[in-house]
């Protein structure tokens, strides 16, 4: 949506996924899904981070697929199309005639993950930065105030969505994202946590380690954990309200990026764990309240369970940590990794 209207959709569409390359025209999924206010500055032609020959995505409207009874114009084996991006109510077409560069994935993936609750998005910490010490907040609720701080983290190859991830060594490598207002956005009472992750390699299942991706902590009695427990094969997402516990884990050995999702609700009762885009397990009923009054430093971070010293540290990368203040729906995880460019 835009203050003049809804925003007429827009798809992001393969070469070889048009009907007039023989391809299928597909609405649901990680190819052409609306993206809601796009304009010509989301737009770049960056090479893919590593290098290597990157594929051509090309921005078409719906009406130019020939499908829908347009043409997709091609000349001398370079798109020359150009397209109209027109707000609904504002009639200001903006002119786009260059393709996106990426090797694979889906390129405005932090785009789409804004359009779902804009307004109760708390948080939003990509990890994406290619160098420096800050940790961007890009929720717009929120904001610059509630960045990060890297504590000795690589950035690295990302989930395939043109951008970096952090790389956490398991022993000094950390976020910090305590702020002494971090409260007054964090819900207890009702909300969501999101991350991406994935191990550096398949011993990290095996070693015996207790390990974090992350820990908001008020206090002893309310507190939430996304962690590696230090059983084989195991994660674990844990939440303490009013000093009552619920919890669930999950079982798996993947070398592949993963979303790990929670959700609760003091007013349904209700506390769920999402592996990818399935819940894990029964629904957990017998919430407690939440009682915080402000979150702890030292101990509301990324990637490690405390950071002076960094104890319990994640031993592989991290992406795309997301906060909600409101318990989203099956299909909301499910689209959040659906999206997913992995």
């Amino acid at each position: 949506m835009s203050k003049g209207g809804a925003v007429k959709p827009v798809f992001v569409v393969r070469d070889e996924d048009l009907e007039a390359n023989g391809g299928k025209y597909v609405l649901r999924g990680r190819i052409a899904l609306p993206v809601e206010g796009l304009h010509s500055g989301a737009l770049n032609t960056n090479q893919p981070i590593g290098g290597g020959t990157p594929d051509p995505v090309y921005i078409v409207r719906e009406a130019d697929l020939q499908k829908g009874g347009g043409r997709y114009i091609r000349g001398g084996g370079k798109p020359v199309r150009v397209v109209d991006l027109t707000q609904s109510g504002r009639n200001e077409p903006h002119k786009v005639a260059q393709p996106v560069y990426l090797r694979s994935g889906w390129p405005y993936y932090n785009k789409a993950l804004q359009d779902i609750w804009p307004g109760n998005l708390k948080f939003y910490w990509p990890l994406w930065e290619e160098s420096g010490a800050v940790a961007n907040n890009i929720a717009p609720v929120s904001g610059a105030a509630f960045n990060g701080i890297h504590i000795n983290t690589t950035r690295l190859f990302g989930i395939g969505d043109g951008r970096r991830s952090a790389f956490f060594n398991g022993t000094t490598s950390a976020v910090d994202v305590f702020d002494a207002n971090f409260h007054n956005h964090f819900n207890g009472h009702e909300g969501t946590l999101v991350i991406w992750g994935k191990v550096l390699n398949a011993g990290v299942w095996t070693d015996s380690t207790a390990r974090r991706l992350l820990r908001f902590r008020d206090n002893a009695n309310n507190e939430i954990f996304f962690r590696r427990l230090s059983t084989d094969n195991r994660l674990n997402v844990s939440m303490d309200a009013g000093g009552v516990n619920v919890a669930s884990d999950i079982i798996t050995s993947t070398l592949d990026w993963f979303m790990m999702s929670a959700t609760w609700s003091e007013a349904a009762d209700e506390f769920k764990v999402y592996f990818n885009d399935a819940q894990n397990s029964v629904t957990v009923n017998g919430l407690g309240v939440w009682a915080g009054g402000g979150m702890t430093a030292d101990q509301t971070q990324l990637g490690a369970n405390s950071i002076n010293p960094v104890t319990s540290g994640w031993s592989g990368f991290l992406a795309h940590c997301m906060d909600w203040d409101y318990p989203l729906e099956l299909d909301k995880i499910q689209a959040l990794y659906n999206l997913g460019p992995v």
